[in-house]
């Protein structure tokens, strides 16, 4: 598995992963009163980001489209920029309600398998066959950590977060899974949405409620890979 230096995004094997690209987010936008076509931006620099890799693929890890229950044009754009050039996989997160119709391959939100590393959104329990893989990498979070600039300013950047497996917890809920199994999220694809990270937050997800991993001792890596915490 290989870090980008400087971009939300990890490439493993012959994938270039993402996770919370949120196509069609103009509609918030525009409830605030932005106008701006910020899907296609998106779209092209992601394909833009692939294309310095050796990719033939693009995963992303669920929250394709930014609408919970409808598919806007924007997601359809998205996928006819993307599809030009690499074969699409999305994982369904829990904005993707409809994704199956646009004609792409979309996985259970259990998740998969991919060569080894186990891929999910993170809004549900992960499937016994991603249990036990090596990792497991997933997206939902959209996590930020905050720090200080040298003038003192606040400052949010995206970031990766790492945690152990907790056997003893996994243990109440799988027969079968790898003690030593670990959790990467990632940070948002989009730049537009984030926040700090927080365990006692709601609506983590079942890995969370039932601390599967160890999320007390985390380690958090910035996007240039430097550790922060």
């Amino acid at each position: 598995m290989k870090f980008l230096y400087s971009k939300p995004a990890v490439l493993y094997k012959d994938a270039f992963i993402v996770g919370d690209t949120h196509f069609g987010i103009e509609k918030r936008l525009s409830e605030k009163g932005i106008n701006l076509n910020f899907s296609r931006i998106l779209a092209e620099k992601l394909v833009s980001d692939a294309k310095t890799t050796t990719a033939g693929k693009i995963i992303v890890l669920g929250d394709f489209k930014d609408e919970i229950m409808t598919v806007g044009k924007e997601a359809e754009e998205a996928i006819d920029l993307i599809t030009k050039d690499f074969e699409l996989i999305i994982v369904k997160g829990n904005h993707d309600g409809g994704i199956e119709r646009l004609g792409i391959k979309v996985v259970p939100p259990e998740g998969f398998v991919y060569r080894g590393l186990g891929l999910i959104h993170g809004h549900c329990w992960p499937s016994e066959k991603v249990m036990n893989s090596k990792r497991i990498l997933m997206a939902h979070q959209h996590p930020l950590y905050r720090h200080e600039d040298k003038f003192k300013k606040s400052v949010l950047e995206p970031v990766f977060i790492s945690a152990e497996a907790n056997p003893e917890k996994i243990s109440k809920h799988y027969k079968k899974f790898n003690e030593k199994i670990g959790c990467i999220i990632m940070p948002a694809y989009n730049p537009l949405i984030g926040s700090v990270f927080n365990i006692k937050e709601k609506k983590l997800g079942p890995l969370f409620y039932n601390m599967l991993f160890k999320w007390n001792h985390i380690n958090v890596y910035n996007t240039k890979g430097i550790l922060l915490s």
